[in-house]
């Protein structure tokens, strides 16, 4: 039942939206991630060395936030950057952040760049961390309006988009039973393999254009709810 669970996804995509393809993160260089720095107003820097090393005499990319990947901050904070965001993953040497990429890549993100040769290639502007006026945020965050609210409060977050809701969570109310069980089922079994990680992936790639062929076709709405109300049986 779990196959024809992805045979169903991959029909509906193909029916109703064409194909799409299965992306890996992308490499790039130091002048290209300068250039996509400068030309994407959302992009989202995400430095993955050590606070020592974020905070070091070299200092790190403005507006950068950190997530330090070998101290398992990355790991657990990951689910804060929103899915579907242009997200930069930097570190030292770049060995770290094509782990983090890698990392993203299974966990169904769409756009995801890795900085190759890491900061040591690095020959943009860099920012110290100081915090002269003590509100505990980097003053270098403080001006940095891709992250700054209106009273600078939240500064020091990532912006606060959110995940984009998926198309399941049009089916059902939230906080409703069945939307806590498929996500375990995500989590726990297709994140464990490869298949089921390509699955999550395909599933995120085509979830913007199946939202509004859902919120645009009542009887395509409740087809997929009968579906998913049939997969629900076989997992539970």
């Amino acid at each position: 039942m779990r196959l024809f669970f992805v045979l169903l996804l991959v029909c509906v995509e193909q029916c109703f939206l064409g194909t799409a393809d299965i992306y890996a993160h992308i490499d790039v260089t130091p002048a290209e991630a300068l250039e996509l720095i400068e030309s994407h107003a959302d992009l989202i820097v995400v430095d993955v060395r050590e606070e020592h090393e974020f905070c070091d005499e070299d200092g790190h990319i403005p507006c950068a936030v950190n997530y330090p990947l070998n101290s398992g901050v990355f790991e657990k904070q990951y689910t804060e950057l929103p899915r579907d965001a242009d997200i930069l993953i930097v570190c030292r040497s770049g060995g770290r952040s094509n782990r983090a990429a890698d990392f993203l890549d299974s966990r169904g993100y769409l756009h995801v760049y890795d900085m190759q040769g890491g900061m040591s290639s690095w020959e943009g502007e860099t920012v110290a961390c100081i915090d002269a006026d003590g509100n505990g945020i980097y003053d270098d965050r403080d001006n940095c309006s891709r992250l700054s609210s209106s009273d600078n409060s939240t500064a020091d977050d990532i912006p606060d988009n959110g995940t984009e809701p998926c198309v399941i969570e049009l089916l059902y109310e939230e906080g409703a039973e069945e939307l806590q069980v498929l996500r375990e089922y995500r989590d726990a079994v297709l994140c464990a393999t490869g298949p089921g990680q390509a699955v999550i992936k395909r599933y995120y790639g085509v979830n913007r254009l199946l939202k509004v062929a859902v919120e645009k076709d009542k009887s395509l709405k409740c087809i997929i709810r009968r579906l998913a109300d049939i997969f629900l049986g076989c997992i539970r």
